[in-house]
């Protein structure tokens, strides 16, 4: 018997050594297996090695292998409760007073008691333990079901019955004081063995319950590569739509901005139409100044001459013709088409440009014209294209009051509040009807029986070509406000 004891320690051993491979292999990787697994390796391949040796050292090495084999399944329980929920150091304490504790009550067995009684004390806390493994088992089969949890429930059950039987069997036998190890009988040894191959056999169902969590984590992984690399060639395909889509679009800004600058100009003339009453009764007023002081010239051409005379008719005849020239000068500058390409541009400029047109309209019509414009805010823009925004606004501020009786005012006033410069346009008249509101900026709408409902929609369209906006303030008090934010000048 002594040969087959000690064959079947190194046997089992050999297995155990085995499954260390990889438990310690693991260690150079991020591993998902704890030291708790690798512990009990090291204890249960200790106790089975302690065995093997005990008839050729000294039998005190029994007393060694039954600690390692109950620390062993203590660090089992540690491992099976760390997979639950995290070890803390107290119950790592317990591990070792428990096995300190073991220690001496299986020497004090070994030296004072029978082998039925140290077989007793050993399966009794093996037994413990292992319901203490199946407790752990079934509260993580409850938060993770799998496979191999599954199993080591039922090898754990396999240990429990085979340290029953091995109790029953040891402690029904005859002469108590005359059997040990080494010299029980074979069906003894063959509980013995089965309690060693449901121990082993656990260990096999452990290292399979890490292999089973590390496909399933690699099968995640490569599930996630697959979705990455699925959602990379969707993405793909919509950057090249996206491509495509942004070349489109270019084209259409391209025709937006051709558009833009063709009706600027386009309205510019029109605006002509609506503002000729005023350009003719300036220059017609100036060409008759200048007719009147020629024909008082012509009358006293073959009279005495009055030098003073001459002089002062003549200085009028300059003036009128320095003032038609202004107005020319003006009229030009506004329907003057500038590059697209945008520069830096004096708000105060071009409302100064923009009033200059019709300020003699606003003296002759007794509207009061205020302005409150911040000559250090820049913009960045066309000048010519935000003067004839600036233009059609005010030019609707005269519309809207001058068949008032109450006092007429136009005013404009420029901010600059959170980084954004923003120029109102503000008239005393009775503002814009609710029911318009709406639709005011709508291409061909006007309230006007000349009107072409233009102005305001390209207005807007200028602003926002401008990366700015034009709006109506339905807020307002009195009459009609209408405000331009501009893109600040860099």
């Amino acid at each position: 018997m002594l040969d087959i004891n000690v064959i079947s320690f190194l046997g089992f051993d050999l297995l155990i050594l085995g499954l260390s491979i990889s438990a310690f292999l693991d260690l150079k990787v991020n591993s998902q297996m704890t030291n708790y697994w690798r512990a009990s390796l090291i204890f249960i391949a200790m106790g089975y090695a302690f065995f093997a040796v005990v008839p050729f050292v000294d039998r005190v090495l029994i007393t060694c292998a039954n600690t390692s084999i109950f620390a062993a399944a203590l660090a089992l329980g540690l491992l099976f409760r760390g997979w639950n929920i995290r070890i803390s150091n107290r119950l790592v304490f317990i591990f070792f007073v428990l096995t300190v504790v073991f220690l001496f009550l299986f020497e004090y067995t070994r030296t004072h008691g029978t082998f039925q009684q140290r077989v007793a004390l050993v399966m009794s806390a093996l037994g413990v333990c292992v319901i203490w493994h199946i407790y752990e088992l079934i509260r993580l089969q409850k938060i993770e079901p799998s496979f191999f949890g599954k199993l080591l429930t039922a090898f754990s059950f396999l240990s429990l019955i085979c340290y029953s039987i091995r109790i029953f069997v040891v402690t029904r036998g005859s002469d108590p004081s005359g059997i040990d190890l080494f010299s029980e009988n074979m069906i003894s040894f063959a509980t013995r063995w089965g309690v060693m191959a449901a121990d082993v056999l656990t260990f096999i169902a452990i290292n399979g319950y890490y292999i089973e969590k590390s496909w399933a984590s690699e099968k995640a992984a490569i599930n996630s590569q697959l979705m990455n690399a699925q959602q990379i060639i969707k993405l793909n395909k919509d950057l090249k739509n996206a491509d495509q889509l942004n070349s489109e679009l270019s084209l259409v800004l391209l025709e937006k901005n051709r558009i833009l600058t063709s009706l600027s100009s386009s309205v510019k003339s029109s605006r002509s139409g609506i503002m000729a009453s005023t350009f003719v009764h300036e220059i017609n007023q100036s060409l008759t100044s200048i007719r009147l002081n020629a024909e008082f010239l012509l009358a006293v051409v073959d009279k005495p001459p009055d030098e003073i005379f001459f002089k002062s008719n003549l200085t009028y005849l300059i003036k009128d013709v320095d003032k038609i020239s202004e107005i020319i000068k003006n009229v030009k500058r506004v329907f003057h088409n500038n590059p697209t390409n945008f520069k830096n541009v004096s708000i105060a400029l071009v409302v100064q440009a923009a009033t200059d047109l019709v300020k003699e309209e606003c003296l002759i019509k007794n509207i009061e014209l205020k302005l409150d414009v911040d000559p250090d805010l820049m913009i960045r823009g066309d000048s010519g294209q935000l003067e004839m925004v600036v233009l059609n606004l005010l030019n609707n501020a005269i519309e809207a009051v001058e068949d008032q009786n109450t006092k007429r005012s136009i005013a404009i006033t420029s901010t600059k509040i959170e980084g954004k410069t923003s120029l109102s346009v503000e008239d005393s008249g009775v503002g814009v009807p609710i029911a318009a509101q709406e639709h005011i900026f709508e291409l061909f709408r006007t309230s006007k029986n000349d009107g072409m409902g233009v102005g305001l929609w390209l207005s807007r369209a200028v602003m926002e070509n401008h990366r700015g906006y034009l709006m109506l303030d339905k807020n307002s008090a009195t009459g009609a406000r209408f405000v331009m934010q501009f893109q600040e000048a860099t």
